[in-house]
């Protein structure tokens, strides 16, 4: 039998919601069940979702301090269709550069929200930038740790500023990435310390 975490469930116990991205929630483990196309088994030319779509998913479930599982039916073959196949291609290939934002992640300290998520590992912070807001820079906000370094994975400028009134990040348009910019934030202590906010 599993062991017990500290809200005392089975550590075996966890949330699945299906085809949507659950919300924030660092106290019980969930993990979302999405499909790569409109459906569980396979279909012949199925519409599929983008790499796009896909990455901003997984991010999303990252950010929520959950895990995804993204869906593919095999063909009667027991083979992955050729499309569904260079779909997580595309996925690996974006996760070869971004993948340390989501691998062995918490989500926070910035809880999701319109600009996107936020997750963490040791001294690093990532703000996944979805979509920016109209208003430069974007505020998020205050961390009671300093940033002692930022820069973008993948590459790219980015200026970070911290005050009482929060935390600014300000990136120009042409360093901006689509499906999302990754911010990386190193801090000068544990940001598994920091409650989420």
């Amino acid at each position: 039998m599993a062991g017990t975490t500290a809200a005392g469930a089975f550590g075996g116990d966890y949330d699945t919601p299906e085809q949507r991205v659950s919300r924030f929630q660092a106290d019980r483990p969930w993990e979302s069940c999405i499909t790569i196309g409109t459906q569980w088994a396979w279909k012949p030319d199925e519409e599929l979702k983008s790499t796009d779509e896909c990455v901003r998913t997984l991010v999303a479930c990252a950010g929520g301090d959950g895990n995804l599982l993204l869906n593919v039916g095999p063909m009667p073959t027991g083979e992955i269709e050729p499309r569904q196949a260079a779909r997580l291609r595309e996925i690996g290939a974006w996760l070869a550069v971004h993948g340390e934002s989501v691998r062995g992640t918490r989500g926070g300290p910035f809880l999701p929200g319109p600009w996107g998520v936020s997750t963490h590992r040791d001294r690093t912070v990532y703000a996944h930038v979805l979509d920016w807001p109209a208003a430069d820079p974007l505020l998020l906000p205050p961390l009671e740790r300093r940033v002692l370094a930022a820069d973008l994975v993948g590459g790219g400028e980015v200026e970070v500023g911290q005050a009482s009134a929060g935390t600014r990040i300000r990136v120009g348009p042409a360093h901006r990435r689509w499906p999302v910019t990754v911010v990386r934030l190193v801090l000068d202590g544990p940001a598994a310390t920091l409650a989420p906010r």
